[in-house]
């Protein structure tokens, strides 16, 4: 199956701040205790729905490109010589990606349109997130990198040190 897309939410990143929520399996909840959060959905981002071979040797890890040597070696040592089957979890996977939008849309650092436009899903659905659930409320807010066009000067330059 290898790496799964998530549609038009693919271009967010998974917040390195995530916690367990909605959507999290009692597998990846075990998981993130061992490893943290933020290596579980990576793990889930990229082997979601295969069933992988957890060797005894960390340096033969599949997931030590992914998540590290170190919590390679975590895994490892837990699960040695298992055969896991990894989550899917398209819903926690979402739900990580889209908190930093929905955080910014409840701060006022988005409007609600344009943040409803980048996880794609409609203004009544953005505003329900934002004003009648929690959702995004542990989450570090969005800020959108600002866009360079190469054709135009540079008006204003970098700040001097």
């Amino acid at each position: 199956m290898g790496e799964h897309h998530l549609d038009n939410l693919a271009h967010l990143p998974i917040p390195e701040d995530v916690v367990p929520g909605p959507g999290w399996t009692e597998q990846m909840v075990e998981w993130a205790n061992l490893i943290g959060p933020y290596a579980t959905l990576r793990i889930v981002e990229k082997f979601g729905g295969e069933e992988v071979y957890i060797s005894a040797d960390p340096e033969r890890s599949r997931f030590k490109d992914i998540i590290g040597l170190d919590r390679a070696a975590l895994i490892c040592r837990e699960y040695r010589s298992c055969r896991l089957l990894i989550p899917v979890a398209s819903h926690a996977l979402r739900r990580a990606r889209r908190a930093g939008v929905v955080a910014a849309a409840r701060s006022g650092g988005l409007s609600i349109a344009r943040a409803a436009r980048m996880i794609g899903t409609s203004r009544s659905y953005m505003s329900e997130l934002v004003n009648n659930t929690g959702e995004g409320l542990d989450a570090k807010p969005f800020v959108a990198a600002r866009s360079v066009d190469t054709r135009q000067m540079d008006m204003f330059g970098e700040e001097p040190e």
